[in-house]
């Protein structure tokens, strides 16, 4: 099972690598977009916080995998995150 706080070294090396955003950035709001009905797309749920968006991907139509992890698991397990995208990526590339 992931851990949800990842070790304190781990944490560390992450923190350090991040770069400094002003906080307008997180001011500003996104565009609206109507769909991307046209466009290529999966989604992948990582946590059960994301379940209204991992149900529209579903009824759009887009490849949608939902996995038992947390935001972190990029960090904490990359393993399954990384089969997700390559075998999406190799679909896509199959079309």
């Amino acid at each position: 099972m992931t851990e949800l706080i990842p070790q304190a070294a781990q944490r560390e090396a992450f923190l350090a690598e991040l770069h400094s955003i002003a906080l307008a950035y997180f001011e500003e709001p996104a565009p609206e977009i109507a769909t991307w009905s046209g466009t290529q797309c999966a989604y992948l749920q990582l946590s059960e916080g994301y379940q209204r968006q991992a149900d529209r991907a579903e009824a759009l139509g887009w490849p949608t995998t939902r996995l038992a992890a947390d935001h972190l698991a990029v960090l904490t397990d990359p393993r399954p995150i990384a089969d997700f995208l390559s075998e999406f990526v190799e679909n896509l590339a199959n079309e």
